[in-house]
C-alpha cells in the first residue's frame, strides 16, 4: 500500500509521529516518520475538511471576507470580479 504519516504536535511542544505503508511501492521502501517528508495534498484536503465542518456549526460564514477570520491576511478593497 502507499506510505500516510501523520504527525500531531502538542502545546507542550512535544510531536507525536506515525507511519504505515511504503514511501516507494516499487522499491519496497518502507515510510519513516521523519521531519524531511515532504506535504502533498492531503494538508488541503484535511483544511477543507475542517472548513466545512467549521461552517457546519455555524462557527465561520464562507460569505464573508477572510479576514473576518484571519485579521493578519492580506487585505485589499478590490475583491475581484
Amino acid at each position: 500500500m502507499p506510505g500516510v504519516s501523520a504527525a500531531i504536535l502538542f502545546a507542550d511542544g512535544t510531536m507525536w509521529r506515525a507511519t504505515s505503508g511504503f514511501a516507494d511501492v516499487a522499491l519496497g521502501a518502507a515510510l519513516t516518520p521523519t521531519p524531511s517528508s515532504r506535504l502533498r495534498a492531503s494538508p488541503k484536503t484535511f483544511l477543507a475538511a475542517l472548513i466545512l465542518k467549521l461552517r457546519e456549526d455555524g462557527a465561520i460564514d464562507l460569505e464573508r471576507p477572510v479576514v473576518t477570520y484571519l485579521r493578519t491576511w492580506p487585505s485589499t478593497d478590490d475583491h475581484g470580479p
